[in-house]
């Protein structure tokens, strides 16, 4: 893989959003090879609330918005 990888992850609690950076850049390089992730702050959205579509909808567009604004800062770097 070439490039640079920009994940905005949504994860359920405070030890998954501790987390996911660390696990996501491990899997990344050591399982991929892949050495040039970019895990932005993930968006939280406890158990209750992934089961309303609305919530969960809601969480993907702020991701969205998320990595639009991170793929604009990167290009303009």
């Amino acid at each position: 893989m070439s490039g640079r990888l920009i994940v905005a992850p949504i994860v359920e609690g405070h030890g998954d959003a501790l987390a996911v950076r660390t696990l996501l850049t491990r899997v990344a390089a050591e399982l991929l090879a892949f050495h040039h992730l970019v895990v932005l702050a993930p968006v939280r959205l406890p158990r209750n609330q992934v089961e309303r579509t609305s919530a969960l909808q809601r969480a993907v567009a702020l991701t969205r918005l998320k990595l639009a604004a991170a793929s604009t800062a990167m290009i303009a770097a």
